[in-house]
């Protein structure tokens, strides 16, 4: 007994002398970047952080504990809450330094912009994403040769002809959300009470990208499935009634995407053997999500073999990647260099559809669901971007009359698209970027030299680089007197003939156009053009590195025009008929509201603007960001014209 106790001292002492003597090599690594660096004695990133931050949330959302600087520096939705607070102690680019690694903090656009095209020198920890690999290897888990591989034969899926199907898709889907909402008990089409917008706004992103994406025609309850140029295309109801499955499609994606966690904590026979019933129901879920994946799969070769996707028609994103997949090694098999073509595997094909999906489920649909509760808290914004609509297109045109080609440049390059842009730089589907240093690499940091070693990684901060004083324009904020609005939602921001802009400049005569960067660009006109534009010289274009919801250069997000095509054609959708404001019953009736002088109205309107914004504030990201579980916006959408705080 006492040789198993010194053994397991003598072991102990062992790994305190590693830990020790790694932490001081660190630490000295830390010192000579002549950057400023704060020490913690666990890992930065890894499991262990992911663990902590979701214990952290718990603990602080039951007990309302305050953490300390040593623990929030690794807590990673503190970036959100205290937006810059870290960042405006330790400097743009700091240092967390621990036994394990070192982890570079940095929110500095000139740094940004360095290490992000430098690809072979600054990688993806791609093994933080195993969490999304649950189906199979895809582009966002991949590096080097394989990711190279995967980008090839994924990127020509996101074309002009599918965002031509997303922006056609998300008009019906507008229309079907506003519909079935209205459908709802105490509802009519005139007036429409919504508890939670996001679940909602999940399913439309949910259904573009199914129909969009996959041409898989998704419907609303109640919806009427009248003929659709995608009738006489593949339809998930075949999957769903055919007795193969315990959950439809959508049941399935959701309990998976909701209960990734534990799919990265436990194997799936693990899952199957587990005693509780939510690990067995994960597994249900997971089991039918891969054979509805894998049957899409099947049915999509099937149809190309059979000669129903001629040559000429155009693919959607999965019959893309069947396509190059024809001539592919089978799963596993792999031959040398040289002897076919870089395809993807089925397994493969399925990973990238996972991820597909997941993206148009979670982040688009958040993204939406952001924009709707800004709208209702930031009115005057909302009546802004309705005048645009109507302006372009009038209050009576049909949705359906809506063209891809002619309208969608003009409806981006407007309100709607500086709305867009405004919303992700304040809630960022991401809070932060990894890359990870291959070797010692040098970059620049406010005009000298900085070592970044070897296997150190580094983090982009979304929020503090968004809110970097240095990079944006900014006045008083309307929200807290005596400070910039950098934290507040102002479109009027990217638009370059704005009063915004003008007033800023005028405040700040010692300012040259380029200070944010390169020259201002001349606004150009967008009626002659004929294709999506997202650079027409409308809005401010940030410096380089400043500005990165989607990430930059090759690892950028390959469906950014579709998540923007889809939000813009979904606001248009929704905002030419309606207008949306916060729910105010909790203060006030509708007779009340009736009886109530402009002065009275702002008051209570102010009081539902409050609540929103605490629990806008309290976001939280597990996968990505979004809103705290159990919190919500109540909102309510009136018909243009029968606007109850339209005085305001």
């Amino acid at each position: 007994m006492a040789l198993i106790l010194i053994a397991i001292l003598s072991v102990l002492l062992v790994c305190t002398q590693i830990v020790v003597r790694n932490l001081w090599k660190n630490i000295a690594a830390a010192k000579g970047t002549g950057l400023r660096y704060v020490v913690v004695p666990f890992p930065a990133t890894g499991a262990f952080t992911f663990i902590f931050n979701i214990l952290a949330s718990i603990i602080s959302r039951k007990f309302s504990i305050k953490l300390w600087d040593t623990f929030k520096v690794i807590t990673l939705n503190d970036a959100y809450h205290n937006p810059r607070a870290l960042h405006d102690k330790y400097g743009d680019t700091f240092i967390i330094v621990s036994p394990f690694e070192l982890l570079f903090k940095t929110c500095n656009a000139e740094l940004i912009s360095q290490i992000i095209p430098r690809r072979q020198d600054f990688i993806k920890p791609v093994q933080g994403y195993a969490i999304v690999a649950i189906f199979g290897s895809s582009l966002l888990t991949t590096e080097g040769e394989d990711f190279r591989r995967h980008k090839k034969v994924v990127a020509p899926s996101f074309s002009e002809s599918t965002n031509r199907l997303v922006f056609e898709e998300s008009l019906r889907q507008a229309h079907g959300i506003m519909d079935f909402w209205a459908r709802a008990e105490g509802n009519n089409s005139n007036d429409i009470k919504v508890e939670d917008t996001s679940a909602d706004a999940a399913v439309l992103s949910f259904h573009v990208i199914c129909a969009a994406g996959f041409q898989l025609l998704q419907f609303w309850p109640g919806e009427d499935r009248q003929e659709s140029k995608f009738r006489r295309r593949s339809s998930l109801t075949r999957l769903d009634k055919s007795g193969s499955y315990t959950l439809t499609f959508k049941e399935s994606m959701d309990a998976v995407v909701s209960g990734l966690a534990w799919l990265r904590l436990f194997s799936i026979t693990s899952l199957k053997r587990s005693p509780f019933t939510l690990h067995k129901n994960l597994y249900t879920a997971y089991n039918d999500c891969s054979k509805y994946y894998r049957d899409i799969f099947d049915l999509k070769k099937k149809e190309m073999q059979s000669g129903r996707n001629d040559e000429n028609r155009m693919l959607d994103m999965m019959e893309a990647m069947v396509r190059a997949s024809v001539d592919a090694p089978m799963d596993g098999e792999r031959k040398p260099r040289g002897v076919y073509d870089p395809l993807l595997s089925k397994t493969e094909i399925i990973g990238n559809t996972f991820v597909f999906f997941l993206a148009g489920h979670e982040t688009t649909g958040n993204s939406i669901h952001f924009c709707i509760v800004l709208l209702a808290t930031h009115l005057e914004v909302q009546r802004k971007m309705q005048a645009d609509i109507d302006h372009l297109l009038g209050k009576d045109k049909p949705l359906s009359e809506l063209s891809y080609q002619q309208d969608m440049p003009l409806l981006f390059n407007s309100m709607i698209g500086a709305i867009i842009k405004e919303q992700l730089r304040i809630v960022p589907a991401i809070l932060n970027i990894p890359k990870q240093a291959t070797n010692d690499h040098t970059v620049t940091l406010d005009g000298k030299p900085l070592v970044i070693p070897n296997r150190a990684v580094v983090h982009l901060t979304s929020v503090g680089t968004h809110r970097n004083p240095k990079y944006w324009p900014s006045c008083e904020s309307k929200v807290t007197p005596g400070t910039n609005d950098l934290n507040d939602f102002v479109p009027d921001r990217w638009l370059l003939n704005s009063i915004y802009h003008r007033n800023y400049y005028n405040s700040n005569p010692n300012l040259n156009e380029n200070e944010f960067g390169d020259e201002k660009p001349a606004i150009k006109p967008v009626q002659d053009k004929t294709l999506f534009d997202t650079d027409t010289g409308m809005f401010f274009t940030p410096p380089k590195g400043a500005y990165i919801p989607f990430s930059e250069g090759m690892r950028s997000c390959p469906g950014k025009r579709f998540a923007q095509v889809e939000i813009t054609a979904v606001l248009t959708g929704i905002f030419q008929r309606y207008t949306v404001e916060l729910d105010v019953s909790e203060w006030a009736t509708d007779e009340q509201v009736q009886e109530m002088s402009v002065e009275e109205k702002k008051a209570v309107y102010g009081k539902a603007i409050e609540r929103a914004r605490k629990v806008l504030n309290r976001c939280e990201q597990v996968l990505t960001l979004r809103m705290r579980r159990g919190d919500f916006v109540p909102v309510r959408f009136v018909a243009r014209g029968q606007e109850r705080f339209g005085d305001l």
